[in-house]
C-alpha cells in the first residue's frame, strides 16, 4: 500500500477515486507547520511555562520568541498549530503502516515548503517521495507516480527565506507605527510597496491640471465627421467661440469626399493565462474579486478541469497544443488554426509550469460546477484553445471631406469591419463593431447636424485590483500565490477603500506610507522589492545561499529601525489647523490621525481632551452641521418635508445625515439615541403616494423610506411592525 499526501481533501477524494485500491489518501489541510502565530510576543509553544521558555532562552540566547527566529542564523523556528496536531498525529499513524510515502502538496515553493514539514514528521527517509500533480487527471497522477522525486531544497529554502523576510519587517516595524500613530496598524514588505502604489496614483490624480479644447462635428447620414486640420492632425479649438465660429462658417456648406485610405490590419490571439492575466481578466469580463477568482479556480483544479493556478508561465505543453489544433480545425476548419509557441515575459518568473488551461478540449466540461465556476472555466477554455488560433483580420478605412471652396477645413470620419474573425470568433476581444464605408470619392455630402462638445485630457485612473496586480507584476514584485492576499490585507486593514471597483486610499493608508517612505526609503522602493524576489529566486534555483540574503537585508534593516525606534515622538501630530478653536478652551486645534481617520486636537491635549471629527471632504462635523441647521428651516426643504418634531421639552430635533442619508436627531443626541425619518409633506405625500391607509387600530400610517425604496409603515414603526408596500401614482 502507498500513502499519498496532498493539501486539499477535496483534492484527495478526486485523486483516491482515479487511483483506486492499493493507494491511501489523505489531505495536510495545508500547512501542519509554521512560525509561531503569537501576539506579537507570546511563546512558541503555547504549552510552555514562563520558566520553560526561559531556560530555551538561556539554551540559545540567540532565539527571538516574539519573531520566532534564531536572529544569528535565521533559521525559523516552526512549530504545529492546534488544528495539525491531529492531522501531525493521522500521519505518523498512516505513514508507519504503508511502504511508501508519496508527498504530492502543490507544486511551488509554499508546497514544497509543507511537502518538507510533512517529510519532517514522517521521519522515514528511505519511505518518502515527492510527486507533483499540475493537473488532477488519470494521465498526469500516474505520470507523476512513475517519475518521483525527492524534495528540492532549494525550493523549501526559497520559501523559509520569504516567509523570514517578512516576519522581519511586519513583527518589528508594525509596533513602530503602533508607537508613532496608534494600535492596530501593520506594515508588510509588499504590503506596504502596494499601498504605495495606491497612494501615488491619487497623488497623481490630485495633481493632475485638465486641458481642455473642443471639437466639432458633422452628421452626415447618421456618420460623424470630425473636424481635422489640413495636415489631418486633430484640431484643438480652445475656446468655445472658437468652435462656435467654426460653426458659423460652415453652415450651408457641404464636404466634398477627397480620399478614401484603406488599410488592413491584424489582431493577434492573446496569451494563454498566468495567474495575474487571469486575475486581471476574471475582473474586468466576470466581476470576480483576486481572492473569489483564486478560490474557483481551486475548486476547478481539485476537480479536475484545469492545470495548477498559480504560475507564470504562458507555455503549454505540446500534447495540449496538438489537442487544440485538432479540435480547432474540427471546430471551425483549418484556416482558424495557428499553432504558437509563447515565452514567459514575466520578470523573475518562478519554475517553468504550464500556463493556466484546461485539462480536455470540452467546452461544457465543468457544467455541473456551481455557475461562477463554470463561467471562470468557460473563460479559461476560450483563452486557452483561442491562443491557437489565427489572427483576426480588420479592414480599415479613413474618409477624408474637406469644405467646398474651403480646403484648409477638413472632417474625417473612420470605418472598420471584420475581415476574418479569427480567435475572436471563440474569445471575443474590443476589435470594435463594424461599420461599413458607404461614401465614394467626389461624393458631395450636406451635413445634417454641425455640433461641438467640449474636451478635456483625463488623470490617470485609480487602479482597480486587476490593474493594480498587473503594476506589481510588471515591477517584478510579488508571485502568483501573493497577489490575493496583498490586496486582501490592505483593503481589510482599512488602508484602501473600494468605490466603484477603484482603490481609493484612506487618511490612514497615505498617512502611513508617507511616514514608510520617508523612515524606510529603501524598503518602499519598487526596484529594491523586485531584486529582492529575484534574490528569493537565486535562492530556488541554487545561485545564493539563505543565510547571505538574510544578512543582506537584515543587517542595513536593523539599523534603519533602531534609529527609527530611538526617536519616540508622536508622528500624528500635524500642523496647526488655521481659524480653529477648541470646542472646549477655544485654543488653536492640531490635525492628527486616530483609528478612524484624521481628526483635529486640542493643542493643549492630554491636558485639554477637545476633539473635532473630519469628514472626507476635509470639513468638520461642526461646519457640516452648521450646514444642515440653516437647511431644515430653508423654503425649499419646508416645502418638501415637514418641519422639526419636538421632544416632550418642546425642543426642536435636528437635522444630521448619516450613511443612509438625513434624519432627524434628537438635540442630545448620540447620547439620547432617538432618531426619526423624514416626512414628506402631506400635501406631496397625498400627490406622490395618494391618501394613507390606516393601520389595523385604525391610525394613519406613515411613509418611510427603506434599502428598497418608499413603504407605509405604522406610526409606532419599528415597534409596531406593520407594513404595506407604498405604489407611486402615475
Amino acid at each position: 500500500m502507498t500513502l499519498i499526501i496532498v493539501e486539499s481533501p477535496t483534492k484527495a477524494r478526486t485523486i483516491s477515486r482515479i487511483l483506486g485500491a492499493g493507494y491511501t489518501v489523505i489531505a495536510s489541510y495545508g500547512h501542519i507547520m509554521d512560525l509561531p502565530d503569537s501576539k506579537r510576543g507570546t511563546s512558541i509553544k503555547k504549552t510552555k511555562t514562563k520558566k520553560s521558555k526561559v531556560k530555551q532562552k538561556e539554551a540559545n540566547p540567540d532565539l527571538d520568541l516574539k519573531l520566532g527566529i534564531n536572529t544569528k542564523t535565521y533559521e525559523p523556528i516552526y512549530v504545529v498549530s492546534e488544528k495539525g496536531k491531529k492531522i501531525v498525529a493521522d500521519i505518523k499513524r498512516l505513514s508507519a503502516l504503508e511502504k511508501e510515502v508519496l508527498i504530492a502538496t502543490d507544486p511551488d515553493r509554499e508546497g514544497e515548503s509543507i511537502a518538507s514539514h510533512i517529510a519532517e514528521v514522517v521521519n522515514a527517509p528511505e519511505k518518502i517521495k515527492r510527486v507533483t500533480f499540475h493537473e488532477i487527471t488519470p494521465s498526469e497522477i500516474k505520470s507523476q507516480i512513475a517519475h518521483a522525486t525527492s524534495v528540492n531544497q532549494n525550493l523549501v529554502e526559497a520559501q523559509k527565506a520569504r516567509r523570514v523576510l517578512d516576519r522581519l519587517v511586519g513583527y518589528k516595524v508594525s509596533p513602530l507605527l503602533w508607537r508613532k500613530f496608534f494600535m492596530g496598524l501593520s506594515a508588510g514588505r509588499v504590503q506596504s510597496v502596494a499601498l504605495k502604489a495606491v497612494v501615488e496614483r491619487e497623488e497623481e490624480i490630485k495633481k493632475f491640471v485638465p486641458v481642455t479644447w473642443f471639437q466639432v462635428f458633422a452628421q452626415v447620414k447618421d456618420i460623424i465627421f470630425e473636424y481635422i486640420q489640413k495636415d489631418k492632425n486633430l484640431a484643438t479649438l480652445k475656446t468655445v467661440e472658437d468652435a462656435k465660429s467654426l460653426i458659423s462658417k460652415l453652415r450651408g456648406k457641404s464636404l466634398v469626399v477627397d480620399s478614401i485610405v484603406e488599410t488592413t490590419g491584424s489582431r493577434s490571439a492573446p496569451t494563454p493565462f498566468t495567474t495575474s492575466t487571469l486575475q486581471q481578466t476574471a475582473s474586468a469580463r466576470l466581476g470576480y474579486a483576486p481572492k473569489r477568482t483564486m478560490s474557483l479556480a481551486q475548486q476547478l483544479l481539485e476537480a479536475g478541469y484545469i492545470t495548477y493556478h498559480r504560475t507564470d508561465s504562458v507555455n503549454l505543453s505540446e500534447g495540449f497544443v496538438a489537442q487544440a489544433a485538432t479540435y480547432i480545425t474540427q471546430t471551425y476548419g483549418p484556416s482558424y488554426l495557428e499553432k504558437r509557441v509563447y515565452k514567459t515575459k514575466s520578470k523573475n518568473a518562478q519554475e517553468a509550469h504550464e500556463a493556466i488551461r484546461p485539462t480536455n478540449l470540452n467546452p461544457e466540461a465543468a457544467s455541473q460546477m456551481n455557475p461562477d465556476a463554470m463561467r471562470l472555466y468557460q473563460l479559461v477554455f476560450a483563452r486557452t484553445v483561442g491562443s491557437q488560433m489565427s489572427d483576426a483580420q480588420v479592414n480599415k478605412v479613413v474618409v477624408v471631406a474637406p469644405v467646398k471652396d474651403m480646403p484648409d477645413i477638413s472632417f474625417r470620419a473612420d470605418f472598420q469591419s471584420i475581415a476574418f474573425p479569427g480567435f475572436s470568433k471563440l474569445y471575443p476581444t474590443d476589435i470594435g463593431e463594424t461599420i461599413q464605408n458607404p461614401f465614394k470619392k467626389g461624393e458631395i455630402l450636406t451635413p445634417d447636424k454641425l455640433e461641438s462638445k467640449l474636451t478635456s485630457t483625463k488623470p490617470p485612473a485609480r487602479y482597480s485590483e486587476a490593474t493594480l496586480i498587473k503594476f506589481l507584476e510588471e515591477q517584478g514584485i510579488g508571485r502568483p500565490s501573493t497577489y490575493a492576499s496583498i490586496l486582501a490585507t490592505i483593503v481589510e486593514r482599512k488602508y484602501v477603500e473600494i468605490v466603484e471597483k477603484r482603490l481609493h486610499p484612506t487618511d490612514t493608508g497615505v498617512i502611513v506610507t508617507g511616514y514608510l517612505s520617508e523612515k524606510f526609503a529603501e524598503i518602499m522602493n519598487y526596484q529594491f522589492t523586485a531584486d529582492l524576489e529575484q534574490k528569493l529566486d537565486d535562492i530556488s534555483t541554487g545561485e545564493r545561499k539563505f543565510i547571505d540574503v538574510m544578512r543582506e537585508f537584515d543587517e542595513p534593516f536593523e539599523k534603519i529601525l533602531k534609529a527609527n525606534m530611538a526617536d519616540t515622538s508622536k508622528a500624528n501630530t500635524g500642523a496647526v489647523v488655521p481659524d480653529s478653536k477648541c470646542p472646549l478652551c477655544a485654543k488653536p486645534m492640531v490635525e492628527k490621525l486616530g483609528r478612524f481617520g484624521k481628526f483635529w486636537s486640542c493643542i493643549d491635549y492630554p491636558t485639554c481632551k477637545g476633539i473635532m471629527r473630519i469628514n472626507k471632504d476635509g470639513r468638520t462635523q461642526d461646519s457640516v452641521n452648521a450646514e444642515l441647521n440653516a437647511k431644515a428651516v430653508s423654503k425649499e426643504f419646508l416645502a418638501q418635508y415637514e418641519p422639526a418634531p419636538l421632544t416632550a421639552e418642546g425642543k426642536p430635533y435636528l437635522l444630521r445625515k448619516g450613511r443612509y442619508g438625513e434624519f432627524w436627531a434628537h438635540p442630545d443626541y448620540p447620547a439620547v439615541k432617538d432618531a426619526q425619518p423624514l416626512r414628506f409633506t402631506a400635501e406631496l405625500v397625498l400627490k406622490m403616494y395618494g391618501p394613507a391607509p390606516l393601520a389595523s387600530d385604525g391610525k394613519a400610517m406613515v411613509l418611510r423610506s427603506g434599502k428598497f425604496g418608499y413603504f407605509w409603515a405604522h406610526p409606532d414603526y419599528p415597534k409596531v411592525r406593520e407594513l404595506q408596500k407604498a405604489t407611486k401614482l402615475t
